[in-house]
């Protein structure tokens, strides 16, 4: 029997999954997460105008997420990814 890395599929591990979920994300499909945006988040609850983009530029984005099509397998190695590379 071929495990999910075998047959080409990315799957989340357990682990994997369960430190996203704890980081406030949602899982979405099998490789899949998205949060919503902490300036997002801080808005809803105090009131406030939104994140700098609405304050500076005038552009709405109290609907923004972070989110990545790729969470179990990004080669980037991005300095300030969130994810666990």
């Amino acid at each position: 029997m071929q495990s999910a890395a075998d047959s080409g599929n990315l799957l989340f591990t357990d682990e994997y999954k369960r430190a996203l979920e704890k980081a406030s994300y949602e899982i979405v499909g099998n490789h899949s997460a998205i949060e919503i945006c902490g300036w997002t988040k801080k808005g809803m609850r105090t009131g406030s105008e939104g994140c700098y983009k609405q304050k500076f530029y005038g552009i709405r984005s109290h609907q923004c997420t972070q989110m990545t099509p790729a969470a179990v397998a990004c080669d980037q190695k991005c300095v300030y990814c969130w994810r666990a590379n």
